[in-house]
């Protein structure tokens, strides 16, 4: 019974040794990020999905003046995202 455990234990152990994934999103260094909330709006009648995103950002050095946004287009197959407006 005793043998049975470490066998199955095994794969677990040797799958914990696996590197992480690597994180190679570039850091924006001097923005912090203090809040976010998102309000979604659900519809029955469309595929489509409303959004507003309200940020709240801190920029913490001086030599940083803007704030750039990784939005995702729509693309040519019409999935994706349209962004009607960003305000400070």
């Amino acid at each position: 019974m005793g043998f049975r455990s470490v066998v199955l234990v095994l794969p677990y152990a040797v799958a914990s040794l696996a590197a992480p994934p690597v994180d190679d999103y570039p850091r924006r260094i001097g923005i912090d990020v203090e809040a976010y909330r998102f309000e979604l709006a659900l519809s029955d009648e469309s595929d489509e999905i409303g959004g507003l995103a309200t940020v709240t950002v801190r920029l913490t050095r001086g030599d940083v003046v803007e704030l750039p946004l990784d939005l995702t287009s729509k693309g040519a197959e019409g999935l994706g995202m349209v962004v009607r407006s960003v305000t400070a």
